[in-house]
């Protein structure tokens, strides 16, 4: 439990939390924080534990719950006028991410996350400086997403600030997203030369972040320096050094299968706030991919926009033929078997090929890709590139067993699940996460002694950790 509430912490002070675990952690550790913090709530409704439940329910993606604790813990500060206004900014910090990641709603977003740095400032001297830090960094994306660009930037000079006062490695990741927001506004002002420049300033505060190394933005830093090198410089070999930096970091991304939950609702509801920040960065790939992939069901043709924007912004990207591909497909086995759907996503799975190289995600990416077109002989082959191609072959099989698992929604295709993971399992012993996927495909593949045999692998590896 001290790993996990370690976790909790670093999920909500921006360090990637995979950093603080030796393996990923299953969903059902959270759910035990959750029981937890729910029995604590039931001896004491304190506004600490009003907060602690609303923090495990947003990492459980119950963001409706989670606003209710939160207001809960609100309501419990302002009825027996507690005076730590620190609780009280956390709170109100809170709700500015829920509004903003469950609802949307910038206005309100804003308004919580004001009154949170009021209160911080009227109690500078006692604030806990990187709190209020990464403060002015989520108000500076919320007036982006405002496009009020002036108070944007506003805010991100105060969060820098603050950074370059401190010694704390931590602040090395408010300085690195600093610098990457302002390369990004130089990006979109097609101001290459000062673009680089603050690009290879992020990266460089962010490599030197120690224990609160931020994984996910390392990997969008080297995915941006190898654009520039592609379409700027045209130097295929340092464009290509970037990218393999980008696909290692990948690897180190927390499993979001095992935290999330569907809700189509929300995500049809984040389009909006995906055209918005395409107005303010035109030429991000990733922002355009999405916002084609959220269309591509019903509205082929701004669907098609969007992914033509990706293309021209670099027509060599191997990944990004491959996410369109993979949007195709998803998109195919989602209308139930369209030829004309099929066809498109095998064109730009051609594409990728074609401009693949030795990159081992393309691979895996087609290999899901071929599974929504229910082609499996094409997709061992992807998944066979990939393993291949890949240094870590033992991680290479769990991945792919993983991806598997979790794109084959009627688990047809257990039997490779089984197949890939057991030859992880030949290279070194499996983690308790991939173990517990292993028994599940044995169960129900009707392989009960394979599952049993594994199950109690699984139950001596949890007695010797409590040993």
């Amino acid at each position: 439990m001290k790993k996990l509430l370690i976790v909790i912490t670093a999920f909500f002070f921006g360090s990637n939390f995979v950093q603080a675990q030796d393996e990923l952690l299953l969903r059902s550790e959270f759910e035990q924080a959750y029981k937890l913090y729910a029995s604590n709530l039931s001896e004491s409704a304190s506004p600490e534990n009003y907060l602690n439940m609303c923090k495990i329910t947003y990492i459980l993606n119950d963001k409706t719950k989670a606003k209710n604790y939160c207001k809960s813990s609100l309501n419990q500060i302002e009825k027996e006028k507690y005076p730590d206004y620190e609780l009280k900014s956390e709170i109100l910090a809170m709700l500015g991410n829920i509004y903003l990641s469950a609802y949307h709603n910038n206005e309100i977003t804003l308004d919580y996350y004001n009154q949170a740095k009021e209160y911080k400032e009227k109690n500078l001297e006692n604030t806990n400086k990187f709190d209020l830090a990464y403060l002015y960094l989520n108000i500076a994306n919320a007036y982006t997403i405002d496009l009020n660009s002036s108070l944007a930037d506003e805010y991100r000079e105060k969060a820098l600030k603050i950074a370059d006062e401190q010694s704390g490695k931590e602040f090395n990741n408010i300085k690195s997203k600093v610098y990457f927001d302002k390369a990004l506004i130089e990006k979109n002002k097609k101001n290459y030369k000062k673009f680089k420049e603050y690009m290879d300033k992020s990266l460089d505060y962010a490599l030197n972040a120690g224990e609160y190394k931020n994984s996910y933005l390392c990997y969008l830093i080297y995915t941006n320096i190898a654009q520039y090198y592609e379409k700027t410089e045209k130097n295929s070999k340092k464009a290509m050094e970037n990218r393999k930096k980008s696909v290692a970091e990948t690897s180190k991304f927390p499993d979001k299968n095992l935290l999330s939950r569907d809700d189509d609702e929300s995500e049809n509801q984040s389009i909006e706030d995906i055209l918005e920040l395409i107005k303010a960065y035109p030429y991000d790939v990733d922002l355009n991919i999405m916002a084609g992939a959220y269309y591509t069901v019903n509205e082929r043709e701004k669907s098609e926009k969007y992914f033509e924007n990706a293309i021209n912004v670099n027509p060599s990207n191997p990944y990004v033929y491959a996410a369109i591909a993979d949007a195709y497909a998803q998109t195919y086995k989602e209308m139930l078997n369209q030829k004309e759907i099929k066809n498109i996503a095998i064109r730009y799975i051609r594409k990728a090929e074609e401009y693949a190289y030795y990159e081992p995600d393309i691979y895996l990416t087609l290999g899901l890709a071929y599974i929504c077109l229910n082609d499996m002989y094409s997709a061992n082959k992807n998944f066979k590139k990939y393993i291949e191609y890949s240094e870590n072959k033992h991680e290479a099989n769990c991945e792919i067993a993983s991806a598997i698992w979790y794109n084959d929604y009627n688990h047809k295709y257990n039997g490779y699940v089984i197949y890939y993971l057991e030859n992880a399992k030949k290279i070194r012993d499996l983690t308790p996460v991939y173990k517990l996927l292993l028994v599940t495909a044995y169960k129900q593949k009707g392989k009960q002694k394979e599952a049993d045999n594994t199950a109690t692998e699984l139950l001596q590896y949890e007695r010797d950790e409590e040993n």
